[in-house]
């Protein structure tokens, strides 16, 4: 493995971790809308929060991030 791999491969699993715990939290806030236990507004609107603050937007594009939120709610 050279020497830019080992550079880029902490940030790489970092990335995909902070996906893998977006795509969680994306169904279980629709869970939560689902029974009433949190308003649709506010568990979507905490979402697109979560995901400026962790850089996913900038890393994926803000369409990439709605159509995660929108498959969990579908």
């Amino acid at each position: 493995m050279s020497a830019a791999t080992q550079a880029l491969q902490p940030t790489i699993e970092g990335a995909a971790a902070t996906l893998d715990v977006f795509r969680l939290r994306c169904w279980a806030r629709a869970k939560l809308v689902e029974h009433g236990m949190k308003p649709l507004q506010e568990a979507v609107d905490g979402l697109q929060d979560v995901a400026v603050s962790t850089e996913l937007v900038d890393l994926l594009g803000q369409d990439a991030v709605q159509a995660m939120v929108a498959e969990a709610f579908r």
